[in-house]
């Protein structure tokens, strides 16, 4: 287990750090400290917002990896750079903060981290005559780890993605804000993929993309969100955007979704609260496809709120392979505008509904013995 005293952020930048237990195998920095809190100020961080202090949040890192310890504590705010030419030097920076190799971590704190990603989003970082020469890097990464607790944060404006989970076991993620503009590009409030065992609760989605949006090769993951969570404008409350292997959402592909359960969300004005694509293709041109994944055992249930658009609920499955056992008990999506008067739209899709299910989907059976 990583051994690590409290860190203190307070206002400060910094650019593309990855931090890993194997840092407590480095020499430790004898620095200023006061109790269990290594302070970035005290390691160099400036905390203007202008200067990068990327150096301070290593050097309290490693120092505080050499004791005995309890856990990351965010108190301030941390923010990225600005401009996007800031991170020139920084082209293989595919995430901008990043924790790697852990057993046992636990990050709080009532923080906020900020992205800076409003330049970002006018960018194409496919077309180098824009001045990007280099993709969007997601914003907070937990990679190769298990066991791992986040807490209380705020995470704003990401130039991609705000938080991702990759190939770790057992992620709790709970009583987290994040946030960005409804027209913001690929903000996804939070992405999953080769995990199991990760449970999202009491967290509030507000961003331009998917709430939470789930890849490749993940199993046993829970979106039980007793606080709420919510999204404006784009996407769909928990969006399954995978292919080749144990995959949904996506324009044809091969493998599986299965048992798979959204339950207690609210959602405010999202344009898709509820979406089953198997025709789904994010670029704009697209073989017709006829196949899609394998997507059976769906569960929606408690999801109440409001849609920006008049079809709320949409479930688009292929004629070769059908969604099987899709079931809804209490769902009440009204128009975000008349309050009232939404629609659902089926096709090839098969399951159940109970208790009262709104807009009506035909194409369920009703049955009140689940």
């Amino acid at each position: 287990m990583a051994s690590v005293k409290k860190i203190l952020a307070i206002v400060v930048l910094i650019q593309c750090a990855t931090l890993s237990e194997s840092s407590r195998m480095l020499e430790k920095k004898k620095k200023k400290t006061d109790g269990n809190t290594f302070n970035v100020i005290s390691f160099g961080a400036v905390g203007d917002g202008v200067e990068d202090d990327s150096k301070g949040f290593k050097d309290a890192w490693n120092a505080a990896c050499g004791s005995s310890a309890s856990s990351p504590m965010i108190d301030g705010n941390i923010i990225a750079p600005s401009e996007p030419s800031a991170w020139e030097r920084k082209r293989n920076c595919h995430h901008w903060i990043g924790f790697k190799n852990f057993d046992g971590l636990f990050i709080q704190g009532s923080g906020t981290i900020n992205g800076h990603g409003s330049k970002w989003w006018k960018l194409s970082c496919k077309d180098k005559n824009k001045g990007c020469h280099f993709r969007k890097p997601t914003g907070f990464m937990i990679a190769n780890s298990k066991n791992v607790e986040i807490k209380g944060l705020t995470f704003e404006d990401s130039p991609k993605m705000h938080i991702a989970f990759e190939n770790s076991i057992s992620i709790h993620a709970t009583d987290l804000t994040i946030k960005a503009p409804g027209n913001s590009p690929n903000t996804d409030g939070i992405h999953i993929q080769r995990s199991t065992n990760v449970t999202i609760d009491k967290t509030i989605i507000q961003t331009g993309d998917d709430c939470i949006s789930i890849g490749p090769d993940t199993k046993n993951t829970l979106i039980l969100e007793t606080s709420n969570v919510v999204q404006v404008m784009e996407s769909a409350l928990a969006a399954l955007e995978l292919s080749d292997m144990n995959v949904e959402f996506v324009h044809g592909g091969h493998g599986y979704a299965r048992n798979v359960k959204f339950e207690r969300i609210t959602s405010y004005a999202s344009a898709r609260p509820i979406v089953i694509d198997q025709f789904y293709c994010p670029h704009k041109q697209c073989k017709n496809q006829t196949s899609g994944v394998e997507i059976s055992n769906v569960s929606y249930e408690e999801i109440h709120g409001t849609s920006h658009k008049e079809i709320a609920v949409q479930l688009s499955c292929s004629e070769s392979t059908p969604c099987k056992n899709i079931t809804m008990k209490n769902i009440n999506l009204k128009n975000e505008d008349q309050n009232d008067n939404t629609l659902s739209y089926c096709h090839n899709a098969h399951g159940l509904r109970n208790g009262r299910v709104y807009p009506n989907v035909s194409c369920l059976r009703y049955d009140d013995s689940f």
